[in-house]
C-alpha cells in the first residue's frame, strides 16, 4: 500500500516499522485486558467469526446475557455483504 506513495520505498523498512507498530499495539491491548475484571472479557476467534459469524455474535450474545432477536441474523448477513 505504501509503495505508490513514496519514491524510494523500502519492503525491508516498512516491514519492520509494521511488525513494530502491530507489537505494539498487542502489547498495549494486553496491558490493559490486565485492568478489567475477567468477567468483563469475552475472547473469539476471528476464525470463528469469519467461518460463521451468526452463531459467533449469538454466542457473544448469550455469554453477556443480552436478548437476541430473530431479527438479528439477517442483519448481520446484510451487514457482511
Amino acid at each position: 500500500m505504501a509503495q505508490p506513495m513514496t519514491a524510494d520505498f523500502d519492503p525491508v523498512g516498512h516491514g519492520a516499522f509494521f511488525r513494530e507498530y502491530c507489537r505494539s499495539g498487542i502489547d498495549r491491548a494486553m496491558d490493559t485486558r490486565k485492568r478489567i475484571p475477567s468477567d468483563q472479557i469475552l475472547d473469539i476467534r476471528l476464525t470463528d467469526l469469519s467461518r460463521d459469524a451468526v452463531a459467533t455474535v449469538k454466542t457473544v450474545y448469550q455469554e453477556l446475557e443480552l436478548p437476541w432477536s430473530d431479527a438479528l441474523p439477517g442483519r448481520i448477513e446484510t451487514h457482511l455483504q
